[in-house]
């Protein structure tokens, strides 16, 4: 009986010790790309000999697709889709999956070559149609015979990748002929259902059979994954979220007794989050509630009379514009929260729903095409994810050292200076790069610098709009020297304002951007009130001149006609009986100019003289000559 016993312990054992030795061990992938354009991606190989591609990992789908070679030839010239692709007629173990063998029960058509075809449609309305064939792959020092893959020939516009041929899933299994790799890997018995991400800021881990403890940095926060049927034709990891929060408030809809939460996917095939609309709008409605003046009231939100830049006017985040933003003004933002459930929120921090672009800051928030919430790559580098595909759950906790970063950069000297337009600042902008390992000064790295904003009374303005009008640095492209230093000099353009000057460093966790203030002269100011004085002197002296030459005038017709040409002029009155002195009469004393004293007010009395001869005298001379002609007619 003890003999018996013990052999059956014996058999427990031993088949416990094989089965697990079994198990296939965690294995550590490493991924590129990384928090500037959303993609984590890895290089496989397909076929044999191999063929190299670059595929994005996809928590949306299952299975692989790649470009054919027909995808690559029929490439619009400026598209990014269908770089590379697969050649089957290179490869030796390739085989097509024939319409009427299995698994043809789920070929969408047949070819005229009786293979069988497909036409998947992502959850974006991506589009891509193909075949489905059969290869060897091999990856990370795996390999597989007769993986059942997709090939494309053709892909919607939308697909769009920038530094990847094709997809690499991990999603749930679907019902199909192909499995993903991870359902290949896993398929090993005794080894757990468990994969995990961890995507940083250039690059990431990806764990098959756990996770890694050194990437958790603080507690494991586990929800479980939704069965729900509507999701069973295209199976995605889904969760349940309650609310949406922005600083506390909910921007959630009323909940009805049908509607009381919301699904939100988790895909890492997209980058940004995204929001049904109704959310979206109520989002922007609380920034605005937050940093917008109120009009008509005394007390003014955060950011002044104008209220903060992106938020308030026309041209905001809300409608994709993108703005410098200073660290006093970015840390106003508020935290956007996703309730899972009473212990479970994912809470993001203005890092996680801006993203940098060239020194701005962009907002990473979308309004989805679905009545669902799809959670990005960008909210899943605040957090590592573990999906239990055998328990149905998965957990989150906040990322450590996720960020690929090797480097950080400091400010040394320069920002916040200001000059006059067209000059030199009388200090570069200089940073300091030092390891993130050890902290020493990284010597021969390589510092881009730009001019990416002007911001002026009337906006942001793009540097790339104008160029040299904003500035000029000097050098663009600057060589970290043996203390870590690398500077640059900015010339200022014509523009007045605020030059933004962004420094690109490879690797590097953090971003550096420097600021300059162009202005006018004090001379200009000047120089503009003395010309303003002087065009005003001048035009008075024009009508000095003006009027003087009038006056002259007017007394040179005086001395010519006399003081009474004004009675020619205007003629006396008709009816009126003139009376016209004789010579002797105006040469009397009292009346030196013979005009009986009389003087048109305003005039300007002719001087004296004995020998004038004016017109006055021709006109009494005609007059006495008229009258003595009248006299003797009558006698």
């Amino acid at each position: 009986m003890a003999c018996r016993a013990f052999f059956g312990l014996f058999a427990i054992w031993s088949t416990f010790v094989l089965h697990n030795a079994m198990a296939a061990p965690i294995t550590s992938f490493s991924l590129s790309g990384g928090a500037e354009t959303g993609e984590y991606y890895m290089d496989i190989m397909l076929g044999n000999p191999p063929q190299n591609l670059s595929v994005q990992i996809d928590t949306g789908v299952s299975g692989i697709a790649v470009p054919s070679l027909e995808c690559v030839r029929n490439r619009p010239p400026a598209s990014t889709s269908c770089i590379r692709g697969y050649n089957s007629t290179h490869s030796s173990t390739y085989n097509p999956i024939l319409c009427g063998q299995p698994p043809s029960s789920y070929c969408d058509s047949c070819s005229v070559a009786g293979v069988c075809q497909f036409r998947y449609t992502f959850l974006d309305g991506t589009m891509i149609l193909g075949s489905y064939v059969t290869d060897s792959l091999l990856f990370e020092g795996l390999t597989f015979d007769n993986i059942t893959f997709q090939t494309f020939d053709a892909a919607s516009s939308k697909f769009q990748p920038t530094e990847i041929d094709g997809i690499l899933g991990l999603g749930p299994p679907q019902n199909g002929p192909m499995s993903s790799v991870f359902d290949r890997w896993s398929s090993v018995p005794g080894t757990p259902k468990v994969f995990s991400l961890c995507l940083g800021e250039f690059g990431g881990q990806m764990v098959f059979g756990g996770s890694n403890p050194s990437f958790i940095g603080g507690d494991l926060m586990t929800v479980t994954l939704l069965e729900d049927s509507s999701l069973q034709s295209d199976p995605q990891y889904a969760i349940e979220v309650r609310d949406v929060t922005v600083a506390g408030t909910s921007v959630m809809p009323p909940k009805t007794p049908t509607t009381t939460t919301t699904n939100a996917f988790l895909s890492t095939s997209d980058q940004y989050l995204q929001v049904p609309t109704n959310v979206f709008e109520s989002i922007r409605s609380t920034f605005e509630n937050i940093f917008c003046p109120k009009i008509g009231q005394n007390d003014i939100s955060v950011g002044g009379v104008g209220g903060i830049v992106g938020v308030c006017g026309k041209q905001t985040f809300f409608e994709g514009y993108c703005f410098v933003l200073e660290d006093d003004v970015f840390s106003l933002f508020p935290d956007i929260a996703l309730v899972l459930n009473e212990q479970v929120s994912l809470v993001l921090p203005p890092s996680n729903y801006f993203v940098d672009f060239q020194g701005r800051s962009c907002l990473a928030l979308e309004r989805s095409s679905l009545p669902s919430i799809v959670i990005g790559t960008r909210i899943m580098q605040e957090y590592y994810t573990i999906y239990q595909r055998d328990q149905r759950k998965v957990s989150f906790a906040k990322a450590a050292n996720c960020s690929g970063a090797v480097y950080t950069a400091s400010y040394m000297s320069g920002d916040a200076q200001s000059n006059t337009v067209g000059k030199t600042l009388s200090h570069p902008f200089a940073l300091r790069v030092t390891s993130i390992n050890d902290g020493q000064p990284v010597a021969g790295l390589q510092i881009r610098f730009a001019v990416v904003d002007m911001v002026t009374e009337s906006g942001v303005w793009s540097g790339s709009s104008f160029g040299e009008a904003y500035g000029h640095l000097s050098p663009e492209v600057a060589i970290t020297d043996s203390n870590g230093v690398a500077q640059t000099y900015l010339t200022l353009g014509s523009k007045t304002g605020k030059v933004v000057v962004s420094a690109d460093i490879p690797l590097c966790l953090n971003h550096v951007v420097f600021s300059a203030n162009a202005q006018l002269s004090v001379v200009w100011p000047v120089m503009w009130c003395l010309s303003i004085a002087a065009l005003l002197v001048a035009l008075g002296a024009l009508n000095w001149r003006h009027i003087q030459t009038k006056n002259l005038r007017g007394q040179m017709r005086t001395n010519i006609i006399g003081p009474d040409s004004h009675e020619l002029e205007t003629g006396p009155s008709r009816d009126k009986k003139e009376e016209y002195s004789s010579d002797e009469e105006g040469d009397s004393e009292g009346d030196p100019d013979g005009e009986g004293g009389r003087m048109l007010p305003g005039r300007v009395k002719r001087p004296t003289s004995s020998s004038r001869f004016s017109w006055k005298s021709i006109q009494k001379w005609w007059r006495k000559m008229r009258r003595a002609s009248y006299e003797k007619m009558i006698n």
